[in-house]
C-alpha cells in the first residue's frame, strides 16, 4: 500500500507512520531504518524502497504474506514540525474457497490461532424424511464490508444424504 504525500523543502522533523485498526504497526524516520511493530513486526517487508528520494523512500507498506486477518482499516500518517496529514482506507482480503459450500446448520465452531486467523465451520445433518426428491439446498456466503458473495447449491435426489459443511470463512 502506498502512502502518497508532498513535503515542502523547508519542513523538518518528518515521520511516517502506518496504523492497522488504529494500532501503530510501522514507523519510518528518514536517516533511520523503518520499523515494523506489534503483530506486524515480522510480517512487513521494511526494506522495500518506493523511491530514491530521501523523504519518500520507505513510504509504502508491504505485507510479505497477506492473510485474511490482515483485513481492516489502514491509515497512513505523515507529520513534520510544520504540518500533519493522514488518510485511511479499508483493505479487505478475501481468500479462495475450496471444496463444497453446502449447509444446513445445527452446530457452529469458531477457532482462532495465534496469528488471529479465524476458521468458522458450520455442521449440519439433514433428516432424509424431511426432504422431497428433488430438493434444492443452497448457501450464500458474504463478507461484511465487501461486495464478496459466494453461492452454492446442490440438489438432493432420493437416497443420497450428506453431512454438509461450509468452511474457510
Amino acid at each position: 500500500m502506498d502512502c502518497q504525500y508532498e513535503i515542502k523543502a523547508n519542513e523538518c522533523g518528518f515521520v511516517l507512520k502506518w496504523y492497522f485498526n488504529k494500532k501503530l504497526i510501522y514507523q519510518w524516520i528518514p536517516a533511520r531504518n523503518p520499523v515494523g511493530m506489534n503483530q506486524f513486526k515480522s510480517e512487513l517487508r521494511t526494506n522495500y524502497s518506493m523511491s530514491d528520494l530521501a523523504n519518500y523512500k520507505y513510504r509504502a507498506l508491504v505485507i510479505q504474506h497477506p492473510k485474511l486477518n490482515h483485513s481492516g482499516e489502514y491509515m497512513c500518517s505523515v507529520q513534520t514540525y510544520e504540518s500533519f496529514d493522514r488518510k485511511a482506507a479499508r483493505f479487505q482480503i478475501v481468500g479462495k474457497v475450496s471444496g463444497d459450500l453446502l449447509l444446513v446448520s445445527s452446530r457452529t465452531v469458531v477457532v482462532s490461532d495465534r496469528h488471529r486467523m479465524y476458521n468458522k465451520t458450520i455442521y449440519g445433518l439433514i433428516d432424509k424424511h424431511l426432504l422431497i426428491s428433488p430438493t434444492s439446498i443452497g448457501c450464500v456466503l458474504t463478507v461484511s464490508g465487501s461486495s464478496y458473495v459466494r453461492k452454492r447449491e446442490t440438489i438432493y435426489y432420493g437416497k443420497l444424504i450428506r453431512i454438509m459443511r461450509m468452511g474457510a470463512l
